[in-house]
């Protein structure tokens, strides 16, 4: 796939997110956000928790590449070029989209009750305005050569692209899980 158009997906996917994110508060009173649907699953306020955790974790090395990159002139011109993924983050998109559960590490894990409540989904929300900011900015740059260790484990070492494809699919498999927890769905 070629770059720019992973990009253009990407972009158009996290707009997407953020207008679903966006609907949340006309769908769930503040009660219904903080509702387990049942024991050991977690509440759409949870969840939310859950993916600000995780972005927050992703954007801060992402950040740092990023800017780096573009000081150093590093690979302009790359928006047309060919991107493919790393295999770890072809498996963990192809994991994200399955519909089994799949654990998470204990760093994500979100406090009991989703305690953050609405607040986490005006943090979810700024950060995806932030990531649509990074992959517009980072658009022409290298993202299959630009790499980083995983916040999340040490094992894991994906490119950039690989990194917005995993958090945007982390969070569309969220946003789902959350529609169906919506009142009135069953």
């Amino acid at each position: 796939m070629r770059q720019d158009a992973l990009a253009a997906d990407l972009e158009r996917r996290n707009a997407r997110l953020m207008e679903r994110a966006e609907s949340i508060p006309a769908r769930f009173s503040p009660e219904a956000l903080r509702r387990r649907p049942a024991p050991g699953k977690w509440s759409p306020a949870e969840i939310l928790e859950h993916l600000v955790r995780s972005d927050e974790g992703y954007l801060a090395p992402m950040r740092s590449l990023v800017a780096e990159a573009r000081a150093d002139g590093r690979g302009r011109g790359w928006r047309d070029r060919r991107w493919r993924p790393t295999l770890m983050g072809r498996l963990l998109v192809w994991a994200l989209g399955s519909k089994r559960p799949t654990p998470t590490v204990a760093a994500l894990e979100p406090q009991a009750g989703g305690a953050r409540g609405e607040a986490s989904l005006a943090r979810f929300l700024e950060l995806r305005r932030e990531m649509a900011g990074l992959i517009g900015k980072s658009a022409d740059l290298p993202w299959r050569r630009l790499r980083f260790t995983s916040p999340y484990s040490a094992l894991v070492r994906p490119n950039l692209g690989d990194a917005f494809l995993v958090t945007v699919v982390h969070a569309e498999r969220h946003l789902d899980q959350i529609d169906r927890q919506a009142p009135g769905d069953s």
